[in-house]
């Protein structure tokens, strides 16, 4: 039986380069004045990114393939298409990382701050437990599909993956051999 789990990282532990940061923004509060809640804002008019890392966890069936998805609001009631970019790369353990790839998805604005999800293509990691992604997210304002004329507020980065089991019988494979550290 094929199972799926997610892996996510929260957007705000992710690292900002210094230039091209999103804007950190109240999202919503009480509605009498509290601090709120806050996110990173991505801008309509200039790309801005977020770099972050993830380690594919034990429980994942290696050589399968991963969802990569985000989850985000628009930050107004205005309606409209954003798109999102992955810049990516794969490396198994004691492998070197090869160029990177680019991905892209549409969401869409519905007029409301309303909680979305968008998913990229399915990617292949072609890596085993361990096996690490390097990667860049951005609002792809270049593109003639991103007409969301307001910022795209992004609350998480994660990746479906299938998994085979609770985890591995060793600390650094599936295999059931010991390894030799």
């Amino acid at each position: 039986m094929i199972r799926y789990e997610s892996l996510s990282g929260s957007v705000i532990s992710m690292k900002l380069r210094g230039t091209s940061d999103p804007s950190f923004v109240q999202i919503q509060e009480t509605g009498t004045g509290s601090v709120g809640v806050y996110a990173y804002s991505f801008a309509a008019s200039v790309e801005q990114e977020i770099f972050f890392s993830a380690a594919l966890p034990h429980a994942y069936r290696e050589m399968s393939t991963v969802l990569p998805v985000v989850r985000w609001a628009p930050t107004t009631t205005t309606t409209g298409s954003i798109v999102w970019g992955l810049e990516y790369a794969w490396a198994s353990q004691d492998a070197a990382f090869g160029n990177t790839s680019i991905l892209n998805v549409t969401g869409t604005a519905t007029g409301g701050k309303l909680n979305k999800l968008a998913q990229f293509s399915s990617v292949y990691p072609s890596s085993r437990i361990g096996g690490v992604v390097l990667g860049r997210l951005f609002r792809d304002v270049a593109s003639a599909s991103d007409t969301y004329a307001d910022g795209a507020a992004l609350f998480d980065m994660g990746w479906v993956y299938e998994r085979d089991g609770d985890g591995s019988m060793n600390q650094l494979s599936k295999s059931n051999v010991t390894a030799n550290l």
